[in-house]
């Protein structure tokens, strides 16, 4: 059924096509644009983008897609204005999550702007994670009982209790954790990459039970064999996270690059220095073991596969400890 109607959507695109300029809607020199984009052919695309506006004047696709050639040639303000015309009718929107989109295009804009914009942007991504109830109550009710769990139990005990995966403000979330550390806002940048975390390693646990429908997060790999007349919960902090993250790495190929572009190694990485800056010194560790792997000598660690620097950087808080001040990573 998909196949069919993408026939039929690039039939109808073709005779469009064979249109002459002035008789091609909208939408059709929207998508002419966006392939002149791709093909970095700016200048193309610059005009297809407005002559597209010029036919639709209130026409959110093409106003933002005119921004993102205004950045890529260098135009910062003329991007900015472009982002916030689209906004401006984001009720026009075919698909109205697009409108996510660009707010995430014009936050990164702001941030890429230096600090006079810096708490633009911030609100821009407050917002898009209130959009999905970062601000409602029971969910900041829902993220004091992760935090205690997490302190009591590091984040084996944090995903046995717990499944809560976010959608489009993941990446809101990973930001504004990284804000909140730079500015010394420990407590606020441990929830926010709390709940980064927690989301990606419930979207790890639920690939896992579509391969392995009997695969069950609490059991031990190890012991339970031993003692078939009960499961045995993992006993450390985060091994069993870590046995989770090794099977991802075996197995899921697909998955292993989705952990590397929702930066999830910085994810893990922020919030053992958030643990460790608000005191909490084990909780901090055992996170930082999760970015790395220990070898047949007695203290020998190197990072985990994929965890690129984040790993490197945990080995060296693991042998000594310590705050980076205004950066996360130093």
């Amino acid at each position: 059924m998909a196949k069919k109607y993408w026939l039929c959507g690039f039939l109808m695109l073709a005779v469009f096509l064979s249109l002459d300029a002035q008789e091609r809607p909208p939408w059709v020199i929207l998508e002419q644009g966006k392939v002149a984009f791709d093909e970095s052919n700016l200048s193309q695309a610059q005009q297809l983008f407005f002559e597209a506006t010029q036919k639709n004047q209130e026409y959110p696709e093409a106003e933002f897609w005119l921004g993102q050639v205004y950045e890529a040639q260098g135009q910062p303000e003329l991007a900015e204005e472009q982002y916030r015309r689209a906004l401006s009718y984001a009720s026009l929107l075919v698909i109205r999550n697009q409108s996510i989109q660009i707010q995430y295009a014009l936050a990164q804009l702001l941030l890429n702007r230096g600090a006079p914009r810096r708490e633009e942007a911030r609100a821009l991504l407050s917002g898009i994670a209130n959009q999905e109830g970062a601000s409602d109550p029971e969910q900041l009710k829902r993220e004091h009982l992760y935090v205690d769990r997490l302190l009591a139990g590091g984040l084996d005990e944090l995903l046995y209790l717990y499944r809560d995966e976010l959608t489009y403000s993941l990446q809101a979330r990973r930001v504004l954790g990284e804000m909140a550390w730079e500015d010394g806002q420990y407590r606020t940048a441990l929830v926010h990459s709390m709940r980064s975390v927690l989301s990606i390693l419930s979207t790890l646990s639920q690939r896992r039970r579509e391969v392995d429908p009997h695969w069950r997060f609490d059991i031990d790999p190890l012991e339970d064999p031993l003692r078939p007349d009960k499961d045995v919960r993992y006993p450390l902090y985060a091994d069993g996270v870590a046995e989770l993250l090794a099977w991802v790495n075996q197995q899921d190929l697909t998955a292993t690059q989705w952990l590397e572009t929702e930066g999830f190694w910085s994810q893990v990485y922020l919030l053992a220095s958030a643990l460790f800056a608000g005191g909490h010194g084990d909780a901090a560790q055992a996170c930082w073991e999760v970015l790395v792997v220990s070898g047949s000598l007695e203290g020998d660690r190197s990072p985990r596969n994929g965890s690129g620097r984040w790993g490197r950087l945990a080995v060296k808080q693991l042998e000594n400890p310590f705050i980076s001040v205004g950066t996360l990573a130093p």
